[in-house]
């Protein structure tokens, strides 16, 4: 998602629109990338400002990427006042085919100039002309999948619960690979990185006290710590938080 920070910035002359920080709050650009994650669909919210300065720019395949980062589509949230750079991004972008769904017209860039006419080609070439929750499947873009986590590039997953750490109750986390089901509790945190092939390859928990493979349990502690397990030349290392040397760790099955 990309918000235009030339939009943002301006509420003049509508001192209605004018929110806390000086910025147009009116857009509700927070907002919207909040309701597209409650939705299920993740994303990573940054300004135009990441174009201007060559950040986020796109590849030999025409898709943005970012930090090494690439995306399969773009929710653009209002374009009016652009500067060059972004219109020029725009434009590259859909006319290679690129899935967009823009939310908002504009008649003028950062200069003053009529844009109306640029502005209209890259709305036709978008998939939609408006922002809906709705219309996000049209961009190619399927749900997250995974209940309380997020799954990475490389097929990791990370689960994450902030309530967890404030309370210090353990949250269940599953992930499926395959046909086999990974389960357990953490606190705070947990990654893991499985394939169907070689099985657990590394797992990572804050508040860790027990890991379930099928429903069996494959490695569990006496009482929560922090874990970190990783598989080299087919042998699991396993290192432990337990500054006493009294916690008990009991490994079983870990390697089917």
């Amino acid at each position: 998602m990309i918000f235009g920070n030339e939009a943002l910035q301006d509420w003049y002359p509508k001192k209605s629109e004018r929110g806390r920080y000086d910025i147009n709050d009116k857009l509700k650009i927070e907002e919207k990338a909040l309701k597209i994650w409650k939705a299920g669909y993740l994303n990573a919210l940054v300004p135009t400002d990441l174009i201007n300065c060559g950040k986020l720019a796109l590849n030999a395949d025409h898709k943005p990427v970012l930090n090494g980062h690439t995306f399969d589509a773009i929710i653009f949230l209002y374009p009016e006042y652009a500067k060059e750079t972004t219109l020029k991004f725009l434009e590259d972008y859909v006319g290679k085919g690129g899935k967009l769904m823009m939310e908002g017209s504009a008649k003028r860039d950062f200069n003053g100039n009529d844009i109306s006419e640029r502005m209209k080609n890259i709305l036709e070439k978008s998939v939609a002309q408006e922002f809906s929750i709705r219309k996000i499947p049209n961009l190619g873009i399927r749900k997250n999948a995974v209940a309380g986590g997020c799954k990475n590039e490389d097929g990791s997953i990370v689960f994450t619960d902030i309530e967890s750490l404030r309370n210090k109750k353990s949250k269940t986390f599953k992930m499926l690979v395959n046909q086999d089901v990974y389960s357990g509790e953490y606190i705070g945190f947990a990654a893991i990185y499985a394939n169907p092939d070689n099985g657990l390859e590394k797992f990572a928990c804050s508040g860790f006290k027990e890991l379930k493979k099928n429903g069996a349990t494959i490695l569990k502690t006496e009482y929560p710590a922090d874990i970190f397990i990783e598989k080299k030349n087919n042998e699991y290392l396993v290192t432990i938080a337990d500054p006493e040397g009294t916690n008990k760790l009991v490994v079983d099955n870990l390697n089917n």
